[in-house]
């Protein structure tokens, strides 16, 4: 099976949680990076199921598009997070799961 690199782009959100003024979190110039084994590259509009440590559950992604990184020596899959807005506790398990990396683009 192909090995991938997911860049995934996640939406901004309002942290309430643990603050005493609610705050935003911009994630326009972030993103996720995991690398995964997939049966084959997936296509542009495909929704890939992904997972985070601290999540019970799956969520999904859908993919933007895939090119290939002579530099990874993988394709690298974009994809956007499968809904409109990301709850609070999905973004806090993503971004502490050990698996799933950030990187500015800045």
């Amino acid at each position: 099976m192909p090995r991938v690199l997911i860049n995934l782009r996640i939406p901004s959100l309002t942290v309430k949680q643990d603050v005493e003024a609610p705050r935003r979190v911009d994630n326009s110039m972030t993103r996720f990076m995991k690398t995964i084994e997939v049966p084959a590259i997936p296509k542009v509009g495909d929704t890939l199921a992904m997972t985070a440590d601290a999540l019970p559950v799956t969520f999904a992604c859908i993919v933007k598009r895939s090119d290939w990184d002579d530099r990874e020596n993988m394709f690298i899959v974009s994809c956007s997070y499968g809904k409109a807005s990301i709850p609070e506790h999905d973004y806090r398990a993503l971004v502490g799961s050990p698996d799933w990396s950030a990187k500015s683009l800045l």
